[in-house]
């Protein structure tokens, strides 16, 4: 849910957001609907950030964030997963997908508690810095701290969950709001807007192009995916 702050601008934000998407995906279909809803969310994100009253901390080179669990919708992970045939060699392909393999194993063995805290290495991390920034999920991109401090605390101690995030509350709202509308606008069109887990759901679709036909026709897209963060 939306902070408590803004909730007037969450509101307005995903009435926008949802007609748009309604009709994106009615018309244009989910691929080209999924390309647009990304940019829309990038100008979005750029717009609070301007206008918020703390600005983001984040930096290129900071990578705490990187090991956190990561939610992502079918269409992101199918996403992904074209992006990583077409722009990368054949071994670094190779290495993401043993990296993505040994992630899910441990996520799908590993209860709630041990997932929230597990502190894994996203796959696609490299020389400190996305590998895959141009399509990553919603989710990453709508993550903005103020103080770096709690995301280095939070990166060596993944255990202690006291530790404050230091969300930028009007980044939070504009990218909830978009989540939460353009999710729903998913659903009412016939598809799978479950939220699951990135190496699960990359596990499946690297390998096989199952997960996407059970997607356009309305099915759960991932058997062996597990929840993410919606």
């Amino acid at each position: 849910m939306p902070a408590p702050i803004g909730a007037a601008a969450f509101k307005a934000a995903r009435s926008k957001e949802y007609a748009v998407a309604v009709d994106e995906i009615r018309r244009r279909g989910w691929r080209r609907a999924a390309q647009a809803g990304q940019a829309r969310l990038d100008a979005n994100l750029a717009a609070a950030a301007a206008a918020a009253t703390e600005k983001p901390a984040c930096r290129v080179g900071c990578w705490y964030c990187c090991y956190l669990k990561v939610g992502v919708r079918p269409e992101e992970a199918f996403t992904i997963v074209e992006y990583v045939r077409e722009h990368f060699t054949q071994e670094r392909s190779k290495e993401i997908r043993e990296a993505v393999t040994s992630n899910a194993k441990f996520m799908r063995q590993a209860t709630p508690a041990e997932q929230l805290v597990a502190s894994l290495k996203c796959p696609f991390l490299a020389d400190g810095a996305c590998s895959i920034y141009e399509v990553r999920p919603a989710r990453c991109r709508s993550f903005h701290a103020v103080d770096l401090k709690g995301c280095q605390e939070s990166f060596e101690q993944p255990q202690n969950l006291n530790i404050l995030s230091s969300f930028v509350p009007e980044i939070y709202t504009a990218g909830e709001a978009h989540l939460d509308a353009y999710n729903t606008a998913m659903r009412e069109n016939g598809l799978d807007a479950t939220v699951y887990e990135m190496n699960t759901a990359l596990a499946e679709c690297l390998t096989d192009s199952a997960p996407i036909r059970r997607f356009e026709k309305g099915k759960p897209a991932f058997v062996r995916g597990i929840p993410g963060d919606s």
